[in-house]
């Protein structure tokens, strides 16, 4: 079973729900670190690929795309629809709530 949507996972360790970040990732990858880094970097801290997609084939289409070269109201766009398709509005209200708790008690 997954561990984030109670769905069932493959032979691989991914989740069979598409619309669940573990469908990408497999299930030994934190999910506070799927919301705040980067594909590559989850790759380096986990020793991992993220699940090939039927549209990563394309080198470089993916250097033109890459988010590092967007203006901030694309990322904007794409963080709104990654917390509306993975229903995250109540986890990311808890990170940012203890971060502002965390903040406040550090000054």
């Amino acid at each position: 079973m997954c561990k984030r949507c109670g769905s069932t996972i493959n032979l691989n360790g991914y989740c069979n729900n598409y619309k669940c970040p573990y469908s990408d990732w497999p299930q030994s990858v934190k999910f506070s670190d799927l919301i705040t880094m980067s594909a590559r970097n989850i790759e380096l801290k986990y020793k991992i690929k993220k699940r090939p997609q039927y549209n990563d084939k394309d080198k470089d289409k993916e250097l033109t795309n890459d988010i590092q070269h967007w203006d901030k109201s694309r990322k904007i766009i794409l963080l709104e629809n990654f917390i509306n398709s993975y229903g995250l509005e109540r986890e990311l209200k808890i990170y940012l709530q203890e971060a502002a708790e965390r903040e406040i008690s550090d000054n």
